[in-house]
């Protein structure tokens, strides 16, 4: 790995880190595509994973007082169901055509949210069931899982500590599930490994920068931040799946 290839993986990951410490997800929607111009895509979301594995677990520790613990009752279960039909998916499905699903569905939530649409609270348990087991599925396919678990949240208004806290919960039990899972299935490779240790400070620098920006947003800013991302997310995903 040449020096300009690690310090790209250095930014990407900076990157990523410092979007998730703001918004509580964008880790591997900002670092996957950008890594992925020096690496394959398969080792990008390696290193995505074990870099954001560390980001997710210490995060969720930190902000575990706030997070939704009956809504991370649900999403943790199913989204472990899903990992395992993810990686089925992958072996049958298309990347391309998975993708381009994902980026159409992403960009409709995202527009009915921003219109003013809002998940009944009767139909909260199902929503979080769902979102959970498509967040695991994206996860061992993609490795974009964030998307279905903010929808399901912003739906409802969820509180930004709340909201992120909630997330990093989600995301580092599926990370601490998927690791062992990337590395039984043989995906784990040298070039993934030296990916995710020169990302480690990059990623710790980037969540520094991140909680900055974080403790400056009232709830609004925080919601605008979440569409923009979500557009992003689903802008990204139909990008990949057409010219990729």
């Amino acid at each position: 790995m040449t020096a300009l290839v690690a310090a790209w993986l250095g930014v990407a990951f900076a990157l990523g880190s410092g979007a998730q410490a703001v918004s509580g997800f964008g880790f591997a929607l900002i670092s996957i595509p950008l890594a992925s111009l020096v690496v394959s895509t398969t080792d990008a979301v390696v290193m995505q994973t074990l870099a954001g594995c560390m980001l997710s677990v210490v995060m969720a520790w930190q902000y575990r007082a706030d997070a939704d613990l009956p809504t991370c009752r649900v999403v943790v279960p199913t989204a472990f169901l899903g990992i395992p039909v993810g990686m089925l998916i992958a072996s049958r499905v298309s990347d391309r055509g998975l993708r381009f699903a994902v980026g159409v569905a992403v960009l409709v939530a995202a527009t009915a949210i921003a219109t003013g649409y809002r998940i009944r609270s009767a139909r909260t348990g199902l929503v979080n069931g769902f979102a959970g087991f498509v967040s695991g599925v994206l996860s061992s396919t993609t490795g974009t899982n964030g998307p279905p678990l903010v929808i399901a949240l912003a739906g409802r208004d969820a509180p930004p500590a709340t909201f992120r806290a909630t997330l990093q919960v989600a995301f580092a039990a599926s990370n601490v599930l998927l690791v062992p899972a990337f590395i039984i299935t043989g995906k784990v490779t040298e070039i993934g490994l030296k990916g995710a240790a020169i990302a480690l400070v990059p990623t710790i620098a980037g969540r520094a920068f991140g909680e900055r920006v974080f403790r400056r947003l009232n709830p609004e800013r925080f919601r605008r931040v979440v569409l923009v991302m979500l557009f992003l997310a689903g802008s990204v995903a139909l990008g990949n799946s057409i010219f990729g």
